[in-house]
């Protein structure tokens, strides 16, 4: 099981051409598709889900475990996605919303 993942991660550890993944994001009952395209040559990730409607691209950090993004940080190893729920929350006092998702490297559009 742990080669798998290994296998997974390491197009994106040893590429410097962008990888895509196709993420489902769950929070409570239900599930949210999410399209990433990891670019580390130049620090940023695009992604899109269907609610929002377009692609948006931000400035990421790329380490050898994590690529961490607008609130989003994915395991390069185990490619699990997490949102950090919102600040407001988290201002508040409260514990913040964390919401989590399960990725996989698209290939060949697929």
């Amino acid at each position: 099981m742990i080669a798998m993942f290994m296998a997974m991660a390491l197009p994106m550890a040893a590429s410097t051409r962008p990888v895509t993944l196709s993420c489902t994001m769950v929070d409570g009952g239900s599930t949210t598709p999410m399209a990433l395209r990891l670019d580390a040559a130049h620090g940023s990730v695009r992604y899109a889900t269907p609610a929002s409607g377009q692609p948006s691209t931000r400035r990421a950090l790329f380490t050898q475990q994590q690529v961490m993004f607008d609130g989003f940080t994915l395991d390069r190893r185990t490619l699990t996605l997490t949102q950090d729920g919102d600040g407001i929350t988290a201002a508040l006092g409260a514990q913040p919303r964390v919401i989590r998702g399960r990725c996989r490297v698209v290939r060949n559009g697929k």
